[in-house]
């Protein structure tokens, strides 16, 4: 009787044993996967706005919030509410008015936007069929994996168990930014550790005022965004440090505001995890391309 009632037991056990590490290394389903256009170094995606209308947006984690360009919230007839100014990577002021709510849809995932932020983009050095930004606000609501090499971006329910696929180091989320440290080597006798803002709206390496300390400088016109263009040193620092990571010979424009941008990011699958703080960073064949001087 007992080898009877035990045989069955085993089998049971065995059998509830698999399921669990079946289900454990099962890997969490994309709530939607697109395929993007790469502009550049930058990403845009195709995005059905308010369930009608189709728009080229490109994901820019520099921004704080969603933002529409006039041409589409004229075509969408938006209602527009409060005026107000805000500073860009350029300089100056520039004019941002909220606008009453809407929906962007990537796939089969549909995104609400309250009060997205009405700001002219036609100046901006993107292309001219560019209507909006997707900003930190969507990258705040779901776990978001990137492929540079291809142009794939995948969206996933934060609560999901994703595994990190190699190294990852803290994701810093704070007012609507997004924050990476890395170590910045200017010169043999200048070595920081800062805090850069992670912005794929950025086709530069590393943007900070520090390498202008650095043995090789030339002036370069930054900005090349919202705001006036302006002059400031770019350089070459000696290295770059990012988690296990780091590059030689990293040429970086030196304006406000330090920023780590696509010409480094673009040489990971990327995986965004707001939810959990972290920047899981798989290396592809771009990882230890070399870093083109500025134009």
């Amino acid at each position: 009787m007992q080898r009877l009632l035990l045989v069955p037991a085993v089998g049971v056990i065995l059998l509830l044993c698999s399921s669990l590490q079946a289900s454990q290394a099962a890997p969490a389903k994309a709530l939607a996967t697109l395929s993007y256009r790469p502009d550049g170094k930058l990403i845009s995606l195709p995005v059905t706005v308010n369930g009608t209308s189709q728009a080229w947006f490109t994901l820019d984690s520099g921004a704080r919030h969603t933002v529409v360009d006039p041409r589409l919230a004229r075509a969408l007839g938006l209602k527009t509410k409060a005026m107000t100014r805000m500073r860009g990577t350029g300089a100056g002021d520039v004019p941002v008015t909220t606008l009453s709510a809407i929906t962007l849809s990537f796939g089969q995932v549909t995104f609400a936007v309250d009060e997205p932020w009405m700001i002219d983009l036609k100046d901006v050095p993107i292309k001219k069929d560019i209507r909006g930004l997707v900003g930190e606000d969507l990258l705040a609501r779901y776990v978001v994996a990137i492929d540079p090499q291809r142009h794939t971006l995948a969206l996933y329910d934060p609560d999901a168990e994703i595994p990190s696929r190699q190294n990852c180091v803290p994701l810093i989320a704070k007012d609507g930014r997004l924050f990476v440290d890395a170590t910045l080597r200017v010169r043999p006798d200048l070595t920081v550790a800062h805090r850069l803002r992670v912005d794929t709206g950025s086709e530069d390496s590393v943007n900070d005022p520090i390498v202008g300390e650095a043995r090789l400088t030339h002036k370069t016109v930054v900005g090349n965004g919202l705001g006036k263009n302006f002059t400031a040193p770019s350089g070459v620092y000696e290295s770059v440090t990012l988690g296990p990571y780091s590059w030689r010979r990293v040429w970086g424009p030196g304006a406000p505001g330090p920023a780590i941008g696509m010409e480094l990011l673009r040489r990971f699958f990327l995986l965004f995890d707001v939810p959990h703080g972290r920047l899981c960073l798989t290396p592809n064949t771009q990882l230890n391309a070399a870093v083109p001087p500025p134009d």
